[in-house]
């Protein structure tokens, strides 16, 4: 090929496409299955519990307090009813704590985690400096 001027101009003009590095990879804006899994795992421990609270111990509940401020016989919650609160109590526990022990290794597992502690209040309750620290020195690239 002869270097005429065209082939000449024709070479520089694409120098400074040339001399771009290359873009980086995106990064996933997707949430991880695993997380999206514990994450609607817990959301269904909280409802379980919730829901068995209102409909039925909340009631046995109100009973109590109202015998007791009445002055009349205790009205004990039953046993069982107190043992399934504390079951769910602890399943749903378990689940939140699984999300919070999460290894969050892209921005999408780390704001879908957050939004999801911070949606279970789990930054009322206890200190997650530590984990959520963790998550960062990840996503930076110096692993704790």
């Amino acid at each position: 090929m002869l270097a005429t001027r065209r082939n000449l101009m024709a070479a520089v003009a694409v120098l400074p496409i040339a001399a771009c590095p290359a873009p980086a990879p995106a990064m996933s804006t997707t949430v991880s299955a695993k997380l999206a899994e514990l994450i609607d795992a817990a959301t269904d421990a909280n409802a379980a519990q919730a829901r068995f609270y209102s409909e039925v111990y909340e009631g046995h509940e109100e009973r109590e307090i109202a015998a007791r401020l009445a002055g009349g016989d205790p009205c004990p919650i039953p046993d069982d009813v107190t043992s399934r609160d504390n079951d769910l109590c602890a399943a749903s526990s378990e689940a939140e704590t699984r999300v919070m022990n999460w290894p969050a290794a892209t921005p999408a597992d780390f704001y879908a985690k957050v939004a999801a502690m911070v949606e279970f209040g789990l930054f009322n309750v206890t200190d997650q400096s530590r984990n959520v620290l963790a998550d960062a020195a990840r996503l930076a690239g110096k692993e704790a």
